[in-house]
């Protein structure tokens, strides 16, 4: 009986009256087949609607057609179900067979809301996403059924629907094919939802704010980059009437700036400026339209964040959470009326929720739950009140894997060799005598200032005679990379501040000492390697010259503090250099680099300077039917570390697996002075750092093994209650 119901509306809504216009009831009877033959419920309700505003005189078709309007929003979940059932039941006395079967409705939908209502909320929590293209960069559409990100390399704004999983673009500036020919191209780097969840707002990598619909539309400029000096633009919310964009701009001269924008005509209006580059969190509205909250580092020298209400005017200012531990905003609840936000207070990662009125908290912070993982960013709530977290799981080991280097053979598989603190452990180097392993480990709390190499809080070095372990715990908050001297007696290691400069420290291993060796805040370090005698070190130093990226390869006198350039890579806007990570021969004679660039050129010039060799490319540039493979763990901007043998014959590095996109990598061997290049046959993820033994067998690195997990988006709710919060206690 149903098949032949669906096969006569079939047939109905194919069939149109001898004008070629369709009626009230064909046009009903062809929505009707899109929602319960094709199951296309948003393409019938834009029928139904469509109906109602052009039907005047047939009442059966308009009382039908509030009716499969209540249905169809009955089974997405929303609440206009019960508006179009009332409609009828009011409106439509002279249909009763259709006031019968919406009263029926209703009073299902009526008893359903009883029940739900006496049930208990329990705290519901789980997984909607995980993949190589999750990222924080986006959020949650109000209506709950998007979530926008950025699709690398391509750097173009995407959705991602969370009932079908299925994602697609919205802009096409493909700037993971057109950086290299175009230096215009641009990037899409943050993005919000207008409040109907009809328009997203972005910002772009060269400065501009647009806006896009959802449906085949072009992107509106509303503001373009004013000065050189606006150097990244992010935006963080809209206000509730939809007329100003919050949002900061970092500027090359070191500020960093809170920014209004008037979404009509893109005038910006500064509330705050803070001195140096801050680290500032999320920034958000207050729903009575007096301020914003947003936390960042209290002072330079602060390796963590308090909380802060801010008057629009930017007059006034009030800490709300200032706390020693690191805490930072996730959202406001829909109702403006309770402050979500994380806290490393207790020793791990938590959500914590304060009542908030009038830019003033309501009573003490309370506990939530503890945070799957430590690294976690809010997406903000959707209208019914489910809040969205991205998380990063971040685990990194240190593994040891013996090779025979003349047979280009794996002697042994990879072992795991430091056995405590696991997961939390990275970035490996053997010292020159081979008797002691140094290396990086993160201990609670932790929060990195960058995306890049592991970094920790704790220097450890392991005897690989006896098997002790030597912690160091310096005062500095997030550094990385350690590197041996010469003789053994000291360390390098690279610091990121408070500002994002990146600076070089050495430690003295007899008193523990701690000396700041380099730190120019307009020079960003990449990498860095002693020179063989002890008193220069190597570094890849980028800078701006003429508005032009250039980096350059140096020779730092530590007495002196002047610098030998070796080689500059004249590069321009937008493009990826071909120099990055670098790696010293064990005589000290050559030093191997290695760039950006989706080549992958690996090249050797002489510690003294002068003609650069080219060694092997990597081609890291593949193409499936035709197409370029990207990934957000595999396009062009890859940092590949490497380190010569022993013997200095041959330079051991990471390269992708082929075909490239599920982020795995393969160890290779090149020689460096010809002959073929041999996959050793190592599968691992992200491998960082790899150091050779001095006995010429054995290769350390650090990766995430077998605890290697993709970016994640998470859904919680039930969770905020809805009374007033001001009798809330202490966890």
């Amino acid at each position: 009986m149903k098949t032949l119901l669906i096969i006569s509306v079939f047939c109905l809504a194919v069939t149109f009256n001898v004008s070629g216009q369709a009626t009230p009831q064909e046009m009903l009877n062809k929505a009707i087949y899109e929602e319960e033959v094709n199951g296309n419920l948003e393409e019938a309700i834009k029928l139904f609607l469509e109906i109602v505003e052009k039907n005047s005189t047939n009442r059966t078709v308009t009382a039908e057609t509030f009716y499969h309007l209540g249905l169809t929003n009955e089974k997405l979940g929303n609440k206009k179900a019960k508006e179009y059932y009332e409609k009828v039941v009011n409106n439509f006395a002279d249909q009763p067979k259709f006031v019968r079967i919406a009263k029926e409705r209703l009073s299902k939908l009526q008893i359903a809301e009883k029940i739900a209502e006496e049930t208990p909320k329990v705290m519901t929590s789980k997984k909607i996403w995980e993949g190589n293209e999750v990222d924080n960069l986006g959020k949650i559409s109000p209506d709950g059924k998007y979530i926008s990100y950025v699709d690398w390399p391509a750097g173009d704004l995407a959705i991602y629907e969370i009932a079908t999983e299925k994602k697609r673009r919205l802009t096409s500036y493909n700037f993971g094919e057109t950086w290299s020919t175009d230096p215009k191209t641009t990037y899409v780097l943050s993005s919000i939802w207008s409040a109907d969840s009809r328009q997203n707002i972005y910002s772009t990598g060269t400065g501009e704010i647009r806006t896009i619909g959802l449906e085949n539309s072009t992107p509106r400029t509303i503001r373009e980059r004013e000065t050189k000096n606006e150097w990244v633009v992010q935006v963080y919310d809209i206000s509730g009437d939809g007329k100003t964009i919050l949002g900061t701009i970092e500027t090359m001269d070191r500020k960093t700036q809170i920014i209004l924008v008037s979404v009509r005509d893109g005038e910006k209006q500064i509330i705050k400026e803070l001195s140096g580059i801050r680290i500032v969190g999320k920034l958000k509205f207050t729903n009575d339209g007096a301020g914003i909250v947003y936390d960042y580092p209290p002072d330079l020298d602060s390796p963590v964040h308090d909380i802060y209400w801010l008057s629009l005017d930017g007059k006034t200012e009030t800490p709300i959470i200032k706390h020693p531990a690191h805490d930072f905003v996730l959202d406001l609840s829909p109702d403006g009326n309770q402050l979500l936000f994380a806290s490393s207070r207790s020793g791990k990662m938590g959500f914590y929720y304060v009542g908030l009125k009038n830019g003033k908290t309501q009573g003490n912070p309370k506990f939530i739950k503890t945070s799957e993982y430590p690294n976690l960013t809010g997406l903000g709530f959707s209208d019914n009140g489910v809040f969205y977290c991205f998380y990063q799981p971040f685990v990194t080991d240190v593994y040891e894997t013996e090779i025979n280097s003349e047979t280009s053979a794996i002697v042994s598989h990879p072992n795991e060799i430091i056995g405590s603190f696991m997961g939390e452990n990275s970035a490996p180097d053997y010292s020159s005598d081979g008797k002691y392993l140094a290396f990086i480990s993160r201990r609670p709390p932790f929060f990195t200032r960058e995306n890049g190499p592991p970094t920790g809080n704790v220097l450890c070095i392991k005897s690989l005679e006896n098997g002790t372990l030597r912690e160091i715990k310096p005062d500095i908050e997030d550094f990385g990379i350690p590197k041996w001297s010469p003789d053994n007696s000291s360390i390098l290691m690279m610091n990121t501040n408070t500002e994002r400069t990146t600076e070089i420290y050495k430690i003295d291993l007899q008193s523990e000492k701690l000396s700041l060796i380099f730190s120019d805040k307009n020079k960003k370090i990449f990498d860095f390697e002693w020179c063989a005698d002890g008193m220069s070190i190597f570094m890849v130093l980028q800078y701006q010259e003429n508005d032009t990226t250039k980096h350059k390869l140096v020779r730092y006198n530590l007495e002196t503090k002047e610098e030998k350039i070796l080689f500059v890579n004249h590069g321009r806007k937008g493009y990826f250099p071909d120099l990055a990570t670098i790696s010293c021969s064990p005589d000290g004679n050559w030093i191997a680099f290695l760039g950006l660039d989706q080549k992958k050129t690996i090249k050797i010039i002489p510690t003294s300077g002068g003609e650069v060799r080219e060694i092997y490319s990597l081609d890291q540039k593949k193409t499936i039917d035709g197409k370029q493979i990207w990934s957000s763990k595999s396009y062009a901007n890859s940092f590949i570390h490497h380190c010569w043998s022993a013997d200095g014959k041959y330079i051991y590095l990471q390269k992708f697996r082929e075909p490239r996109g599920d982020g795995i990598w393969n160890l290779w061997q090149l020689p460096v002075n010809g002959g073929n290049p041999v996959n050793l046959g190592l599968e691992m993820t992200d491998i960082w750092q790899i150091s050779a033994h001095p006995d010429g067998r054995k290769l350390v690195y650090s990766n995430q093994g077998s605890s290697y997990k993709l970016p994640q988006i998470w859904m919680m709710e039930n969770f905020l209650p809805k009374d007033d919060l001001s009798v809330n206690k202490n966890e």
